[in-house]
């Protein structure tokens, strides 16, 4: 994935704040990622979804279960933003 591309995915604060989220808190289901912020199901489902086609987030089945947790590039984003923001 390209720089560009991976600024232009987590430009949008919410799916920013599901990285974040994710990066602190990982193998989460849809519904408590759509708790933690506040948010809808749906509207977090699409998030979710640019996330996981970006690369950044992967799934896994637990059961019934879908858990979202950061794949290896969204471990480098978090790496790169506390590099610089902390």
């Amino acid at each position: 994935m390209t720089p560009s591309r991976i600024f232009k995915v987590i430009g949008n604060p919410k799916r920013l704040s599901i990285v974040v989220l994710l990066s602190k808190r990982p193998n989460l289901s849809l519904g408590e990622v759509a708790l933690e912020l506040q948010s809808n199901v749906k509207t977090t489902s699409a998030h979710l979804a640019c996330l996981t086609e970006s690369g950044l987030v992967k799934k896994s089945s637990r059961g019934r279960s879908v858990l979202h947790a950061l794949d290896s590039d969204g471990d480098k984003v978090i790496n790169i933003l506390e590099t610089y923001f902390n």
